[in-house]
């Protein structure tokens, strides 16, 4: 559920993951970025003036900044006063829901901030059974390094042989590429390399058979 139910409720909020849930999906996706006081929040874009009453970026304000904001009304006005979720409370929400946690981390992150997202997800015990996304390969590898059980993937805009090489280096990793890019010669180059391949964004059954 690509942002949680996304068509149903305001993208990366609660309601939003909430209905996931509801209508069965298998795993959620959302999308995380660091406060300026360092806390772990589901958001797609660098800024919150799209998805909420707000204005500015996601890294200029604290989480209590953040948490002033209503990100529902955009959506629909049922869904105002729907606030931004915070890490913990999208992993509390997956794991009662028993939902895979499928979150894609945005933008470049140190050392110490991914370690601090391992602790967070091992904190729920989540660690085997929650899956990291990035284009950014050097956001996978700090995640490799802090733990050995996180299902990876590595998202990318082109399928070359370097990608499949990169993504057989990280372990336990996947590529996820731009389905545009997915050709039967780069499938067998993949085969080649036991390495599964998803893609995005498929929004059709037609899209669905081709590939």
């Amino acid at each position: 559920a690509h942002r949680g139910a996304s068509g149903t409720a305001p993208e990366n909020t609660l309601a939003a993951f909430a209905y996931a849930i509801e209508m069965g999906f298998w795993g959620i996706e959302t999308d995380i970025q660091l406060t300026s006081d360092k806390k772990w929040v589901c958001i797609h874009d660098e800024t919150v003036d799209r998805t909420s009453n707000g204005t500015g970026t996601v890294k200029s304000k604290t989480l209590s900044q953040l948490k002033a904001l209503d990100f529902g009304s955009w959506y629909d006005p049922i869904f105002i006063n729907q606030r931004i979720p915070t890490i913990e409370e999208f992993l509390e929400l997956c794991k009662l829901g028993s939902v895979v946690p499928y979150i894609e981390i945005k933008t470049s992150y140190t050392d110490v901030e991914i370690e601090g997202l391992v602790k967070i997800i091992r904190e729920f015990d989540m660690e085997d059974s929650s899956v990291i996304i990035s284009f950014e390969l050097s956001n996978l590898q700090k995640v490799r390094y802090y733990s050995d059980f996180l299902a990876l993937g590595y998202v990318t805009s082109s399928f070359t042989q370097k990608h499949v090489n990169d993504t057989v280096d990280l372990g336990n990793a996947f590529l996820n590429v731009a389905k545009g890019q997915i050709t039967a010669a780069n499938m067998q180059m993949a085969k080649d390399k036991k390495v599964q391949v998803e893609a995005w964004t498929v929004d059709t059954n037609r899209e669905t058979r081709s590939l």
